[in-house]
């Protein structure tokens, strides 16, 4: 059935990487009841009392194109990685193909009598139309939330319609930082993907890498909301927040240049990151390997940090190119800020206030002996 919906078999590698499941291709040595997917070939391994039937996720809010809005159904043993990956790729299958013939065909439009049956958005009125639906107004001038940076907005005090801070400003003196380890037994590759989640409202600034080599080459930084899972090769998930040319030293903490984007992570909320390198011909950004993808690894009172994947890719898209099996750390800090409650503020009548930032230790870059 999820062959009509878009999905491959969940040992398949060019739809799933890393695979859902390897039975497929190779049975794990214990395969209980109720441990794998509709979409997997368990069966051959231990009979139909191995399927759960579920495609291996259950939805729990937020957008539907990414897995972070989705939770994996609890299966018996470890034969399964990741199952919720399935519903994504699914639904995604389903709203491409629907939106282009029929646009508009998955929303749900709410019925209505009058106004006040129609739920407004930030900086947007919601109206009841002479047919009975509702429909939203044009977004409000000057007002934190509708995405233009305008009126008395500026980094600081509407953080998420995109308003630039400054070049190399983040405060009054620098940012906290958050640190996953430099690691001295390490792997070398091309590519880091990893995502954080923010548990105060937060801007990041910039990233730090390490690399083991001396030499020169080009760096890469793209960015998106949520979850990377599903997005590893699609272009057009992926915002570029820096590309440039560096040179650096042997085993060198490389604190890039501060981001001129504004990068707005809402609490609660996720971001994921694709760094790339190309620094002495490729293979020179560190990361730790073998540790569980999608786990945390670090944390502080305002993000988690997890573990990511790495590869082969200078750019999402990229033909010829791949992502390495199991979990891959990204070696490196995470500048940021902290974005006060108070001045997210999504009603535009309240005049906006301006951010406070936590306590810091200063930044610089240095040198791993």
């Amino acid at each position: 059935m999820g062959h009509n919906f878009g999905s491959g078999h969940t040992h398949d590698i060019t739809q799933y990487d890393p695979v859902v499941d390897t039975c497929g291709t190779s049975c794990p040595a214990s395969v209980p009841s109720d441990s794998a997917t509709i979409m997997s070939y368990c069966q051959q391994c231990a009979g139909y009392g191995s399927i759960e039937y579920t495609f291996g996720g259950t939805y729990v809010s937020g957008d539907r194109k990414v897995a972070s809005s989705y939770s994996n159904v609890p299966l018996a043993g470890s034969v399964t990685n990741n199952a919720k990956r399935v519903n994504v790729e699914m639904y995604n299958h389903v709203r491409t193909s629907t939106d282009s013939y029929f646009p508009g065909c998955l929303d749900v439009t709410p019925k209505c009598q009058v106004d006040s049956e129609c739920p407004d958005e930030p900086c947007r009125v919601n109206v009841c139309t002479e047919y009975g639906t509702c429909e939203l107004q044009a977004p409000s001038a000057d007002c934190c939330g509708n995405g233009v940076c305008d009126g008395q907005e500026d980094w600081q005090s509407c953080p998420q319609d995109g308003c630039s801070p400054p070049p190399g400003d983040c405060s009054a003196g620098g940012c906290p930082t958050i640190t996953t380890e430099f690691c001295s037994s390490c792997n070398g590759g091309v590519t880091n993907m990893f995502k954080v989640t923010a548990i105060a409202d937060l801007v990041i600034t910039r990233l730090s890498t390490l690399t083991y080599a001396v030499g020169s080459g080009s760096v890469k930084v793209f960015g998106k909301s949520g979850d990377y899972t599903g997005s590893e090769y699609n272009s057009a998930a992926w915002t570029q927040h820096y590309s440039g040319n560096i040179s650096v030293g042997s085993w060198s903490q490389v604190a890039l240049p501060r981001f001129t984007d504004t990068i707005f992570v809402p609490a609660g909320s996720s971001y994921s990151f694709y760094v790339s390198s190309t620094l002495s011909g490729g293979w020179n950004m560190l990361f730790t390997a073998g540790l569980p993808e999608d786990t945390v690894f670090t944390q502080n009172s305002d993000m988690q940090v997890y573990v990511g994947k790495g590869g082969t890719c200078v750019s999402p898209g990229d033909g010829g190119c791949g992502m390495y099996a199991g979990g891959v750390l990204f070696n490196g800090v995470l500048e940021y800020s902290t974005v006060a409650s108070s001045t997210v503020s999504l009603l535009c009548d309240i005049p906006h206030s301006y951010t406070t930032f936590s306590s810091f230790t200063s930044f610089s870059n240095s040198v791993i002996a």
